[in-house]
C-alpha cells in the first residue's frame, strides 16, 4: 500500500517463490468490491492468490485459487464472482465465491492469448484479447 500525501510506501507482501506469502511474476490485482479482498494473478504458480487487507495495510494470506494455466489478469464482480483472463490456455475462467469454478470463455468464444479482464457496474467483461489485437465484451448473465 501507497499513501499518496506522504509519498510513503504502507505496507508490502510477498517475496520471490511458490507457497503461502511468496509470488512467482505477480500479474494483475484486483480489489473484490463483495469483500473488500485483494485479488493477485500469481502467473508462474498458475493461481490466484486472494488476500485480506486491513484499513491499516495488514495484508493476511486468505487462499490460493489453484488449476490456471499463466494467468495475467483478475478482476471481480459486486455478487463475488471472480474472472481470470487464463493466458496460457487462450480462457477466460468465471468462479462463484467459493472458487469453484461457473463457467468458461475459450479459443472457441475467439480468444488468443487474453491477459486482462475487468468488470463494469452492469456485469459487462471486458478482456484484452492480446493476440487479436482487440478488446472484447461480454456479458455473464448467470445467478451464482
Amino acid at each position: 500500500m501507497y499513501d499518496v500525501a506522504t509519498r510513503a510506501v504502507l505496507s508490502a507482501y510477498g517475496t520471490k517463490g511458490g507457497g503461502i506469502g511468496r509470488f512467482n511474476l505477480p500479474g494483475g490485482v484486483a480489489v473484490d468490491p463483495w469483500n473488500g479482498d485483494m485479488l493477485v494473478a500469481d502467473t508462474l504458480n498458475n493461481r490466484v492468490v486472494e488476500l485480506a487487507v486491513s484499513s491499516t495495510g495488514v495484508v493476511t494470506w486468505v487462499r490460493a485459487i489453484r488449476g490456471f494455466a499463466a494467468p495475467d489478469g483478475v478482476a471481480a464482480d459486486s455478487t463475488g464472482r471472480i474472472y481470470v483472463a487464463n493466458t496460457g490456455s487462450s480462457s477466460v475462467a468465471i468462479l462463484n465465491p467459493d472458487g469453484s469454478l461457473l463457467g468458461t470463455l475459450t479459443s472457441d468464444d475467439g480468444f488468443n492469448h487474453p491477459s486482462a479482464v475487468a468488470v463494469d457496474a452492469n456485469g459487462l467483461v471486458y478482456v484484452s484479447d492480446t493476440f487479436n489485437d482487440r478488446i472484447q465484451v461480454y456479458s455473464w448473465n448467470v445467478e451464482p
